[in-house]
């Protein structure tokens, strides 16, 4: 399964804007899956699910139409910004190591978050990185 629901990372790709929707990713996994972990990860997509990830803020929930409960969920933040965004929606990307890269992300993108680094800088940093581990990936 690979829900696409997602804490979201706005940011510029060249001339394009790009939003990027990170989905469940302990749900992604098939095979060799308990019964009950199956059945909670089939709520995860549902739209109950959905109604309580646009109340509480938690992520973009995955069913249209909830977008507006998750706009004002947290109503300190302008979500509506990142709700425009979902026309330029990419889907995260991910591949057998995406724990290293995503846990190198975190670190290198610490520093722009913090305003120590230009962005254009990390990206390229993490660029470099992410391709090293995909180099390196079984085929």
């Amino acid at each position: 399964m690979h829900a696409e629901a997602g804490a979201t990372i706005v940011g510029a790709h060249g001339q394009r804007r790009e939003l990027l929707a990170k989905g469940h990713e302990d749900a992604r996994q098939q095979t060799g899956v308990a019964p009950e972990r199956w059945k909670f990860v089939k709520f995860l997509g549902s739209k109950a699910a959905a109604d309580i990830h646009a109340r509480t803020g938690t992520v973009i929930p995955a069913y249209r139409g909830e977008e507006s409960a998750y706009a004002r969920s947290i109503p300190q933040f302008n979500l509506q910004a990142i709700i425009g965004q979902l026309p330029n929606a990419r889907t995260f990307p991910s591949s057998v190591h995406t724990s290293v890269w995503n846990d190198n992300a975190l670190k290198v993108f610490a520093d722009p978050w913090s305003g120590k680094e230009a962005v254009p800088q990390a990206a390229k940093k993490m660029s470099t990185q992410m391709n090293s581990v995909l180099a390196n990936e079984p085929h």
